[in-house]
């Protein structure tokens, strides 16, 4: 009996021991899931904090990551201008605008007494001024020292010139319109560049050559400096664009993983004019000698009666000289001469004596500018 009782004490022992390790089982489970639990809120609530930090940048639905924005297009307009000049004929130069603003600084040749558009950028107002055509006795035209306002689609510029005859045109206007014509073709639209500058300057030279004062050595060589300045591009009536900036591999230009920084706005810019000092004309007829009348002897022929001992003229009185010559003991005869004798006077009108003088001055005009 006792061996049966020791037999079985373990087998109850061994029981409790299989009893308490399945009592403790569900207690080690619980734990774990418990534990589980704890850290997937801790990762939770680690997330919603990171999230509060780094804010993500995100794209608009029309600008997909890795493809850039399309450029928007440059608006653009037309200004119309008009240059009427009496006299101008086909066999004069054209006249010549020079249209400057916002951003645009190009010449354009057009014919004198018409109107035409030019493209321009649609931001606002221009300033024109205009060079003189040349016309083919040599005379030429003088614009007003004020530059004509053109506003983009707006109504046409039209301005006047004032003639100058070909006897009135000095050298000094010579040199300064080809000068001009020298800086339009280096800055000319499709109307100047090339083989059509060349042509204006050669056309300029050989009507300017024709007035009565000009110097056509230094014409000619005034024609070969405009004719070096010639561009053989046209200028361009806009500014030009600036260069897109290069895209990464995979057409984005923000680094991987990393969102796009946004762009800096351009630093504003603010246009600055340029000015030179120009001479102004002012042509005074001087007078070297006033207009005045001369009474002028008119001549004529008669017979005249001379008496042979005292020559005298005794024409009518012929007996009585005799009488008094015989009384003294002299020869009382005479003799008949044909004598030159003044019949009367004319007056002879004689007109002023007069010269030109350019009695003009210097003067600071704007003559441009430039963007800083």
């Amino acid at each position: 009996m006792e061996d049966e009782i020791k037999a079985e004490a373990p087998a109850e022992e061994n029981g409790e021991a299989a009893a308490t390790g399945r009592e403790k089982e569900p207690r080690r489970k619980r734990a774990a899931i418990a534990a589980a639990c704890a850290a997937a809120a801790a990762l939770a609530v680690a997330g919603v904090a990171w999230a509060a930090t780094h804010q993500t940048q995100t794209l608009p639905a029309d600008e997909p990551v890795g493809q850039e924005q399309a450029a928007q297009p440059e608006q653009r307009a037309e200004i119309e201008l008009e240059a009427r000049a009496e006299g101008w004929s086909e066999s004069s130069t054209p006249a010549i605008a020079h249209v400057k603003g916002q951003g645009a600084d190009f010449y354009h040749a057009m014919p004198a007494n018409s109107a035409e558009k030019v493209e321009v950028p649609a931001q606002g107002g221009y300033e024109v001024e205009w060079i003189s055509p040349v016309n083919a006795d040599g005379s030429l035209y003088r614009a007003s020292s004020k530059a004509a306002k053109a506003e983009a689609g707006g109504d046409k510029s039209s301005t006047g010139l004032e003639l100058v005859p070909a006897d009135q045109v000095t050298q000094a206007d010579i040199d300064e319109v080809m000068d001009k014509i020298s800086e339009a073709v280096s800055k000319g639209d499709s109307t100047l560049a090339g083989d059509a500058g060349r042509d204006l300057v050669d056309k300029a030279a050989s009507n300017a050559a024709n007035a009565p004062a000009a110097d056509k050595s230094k014409v000619e060589e005034k024609a070969e400096g405009a004719k070096d300045s010639v561009n053989e591009q046209p200028a361009q009536s806009k500014p030009e664009q600036p260069a897109q900036p290069e895209q990464a591999a995979g057409g984005s230009s923000a680094s991987a993983g990393q969102p796009s920084a946004p762009s800096q706005p351009a630093a504003e810019r603010k246009w600055v004019a340029d000015y030179e000092q120009v001479w102004v004309p002012n042509y005074v007829t001087v007078t070297d000698q006033a207009a005045w009348d001369e009474q002028v002897p008119v001549y004529g022929y008669s017979e005249r009666s001379i008496c042979n001992t005292c020559g005298a003229d005794v024409t009518g009185n012929t007996a009585a000289h005799a009488k008094q010559h015989a009384m003294n003991g002299e020869n009382g005869g005479h003799h008949t001469e044909v004598v030159q004798t003044i019949t009367g006077y004319s007056t002879v009108h004689h007109d002023a004596v007069t010269h030109v003088e350019d009695q003009g001055h210097w003067e600071t005009r704007e003559s441009g500018g430039h963007w800083e």
